[in-house]
């Protein structure tokens, strides 16, 4: 306050002496509250890190506030083009990014050129067990309670997660009745498949363009629950089974993209101390978990072990 003061005394004042006076108290002023800060932000900063140093989610907050990283603006568009006219009704927004969004894969799917050959015929060698589904227990319902993130945004049908800790100890047994009813009868509950679907902007293009947003759905966090319980018993069952080729380094523990790249610069040596060639093909796929056919990746599960009831579950 001291300082704007002594600014606008400087701008207003005619008196050549104090608008020279007024000036020169104003920059030593100006400087002193410039280092001031810059100091201040040090400490602050120094401690932020010293506090968060095995929290890599909030150091990456601090690194991104230091470079003026802005994270994506997820306000949603008030308004809309619609061939060349605006829309401005939210019901019609909402209606406009559905028709868009919901489309998508459909068109693209137009577009893929299928092979002659049918698909069943790449598939050989099925696999000789079958996948059961174990039941769940209350310990770990009421573990994966205590790891679910409560900074995480919730879809509909979801407890918020600050209470959903503080419950758990009277949910986890009802809940771990329903979830075993579902794996028991092959049957996923109708609520949790609504999702609320947040249109977030690309950072390209026209904000009045829906093409130039994607889509993101918001699940109830019950469903996490369930995820977890089912990703851990097929991810085992496949894994024992050595279904998951050797090669795939993605979304598999003990596996990472370290791995790809060793596996990658090998074969280029290899070539190189055979004198051979060395060629990538780097393919990426529009929409590729849109675009995927449900009825073919149903195949692919029974061919791999997953039949009967639990087959269900995964068309449920």
């Amino acid at each position: 306050m001291k300082r704007e003061k002594l600014y606008k005394m400087y701008i207003k004042t005619k008196n050549a002496i104090i608008k020279e006076e007024s000036h020169t108290k104003y920059k030593e002023l100006r400087n002193k509250i410039r280092d001031t800060t810059r100091k201040s932000q040090k400490e602050y900063l120094q401690e932020f890190f010293a506090k968060n140093i095995k929290n890599i989610k909030n150091t990456w907050k601090g690194i991104k506030s230091i470079i003026k990283i802005n994270s994506s603006n997820r306000n949603q568009p008030n308004s809309l083009l619609v061939n060349n006219k605006l829309v401005s009704e939210p019901k019609q927004v909402a209606e406009t990014f559905n028709e868009y969004f919901s489309s998508i894969a459909e068109k693209l799917q137009k577009k893929i050129k299928h092979v002659s050959k049918n698909f069943s015929s790449f598939l050989q060698n099925p696999n000789p067990y079958n996948f059961f589904i174990m039941p769940a227990n209350v310990t770990q319902v009421i573990n994966i309670i205590n790891d679910l993130n409560s900074n995480k945004s919730l879809g509909p049908y979801s407890t918020p997660t600050d209470i959903f800790h503080l419950i758990k100890l009277n949910v986890a047994e009802p809940l771990t009745e329903i979830i075993n009813l579902s794996f028991e009868e092959g049957v996923y509950i109708d609520q949790l498949k609504i999702a609320k679907v947040v249109a977030i902007f690309k950072e390209k293009g026209c904000h009045m363009d829906c093409t130039n947003y994607r889509p993101i759905s918001l699940l109830s966090n019950i469903n996490k629950i369930i995820e977890k319980l089912m990703h851990e018993r097929l991810y085992s069952f496949l894994e024992k089974h050595r279904c998951i080729y050797e090669l795939q380094f993605g979304f598999r523990s003990e596996h990472s993209t370290g791995h790809a790249l060793t596996d990658l610069t090998e074969a280029i040596r290899k070539a190189m101390d055979e004198s051979s060639y060395a060629i990538g093909v780097f393919i990426d796929l529009q929409k590729a978990f849109d675009t995927v056919d449900h009825e073919i990746l149903l195949s692919k599960l029974d061919h791999y072990g997953v039949r009967g009831t639990p087959n269900n579950w995964f068309r449920s």
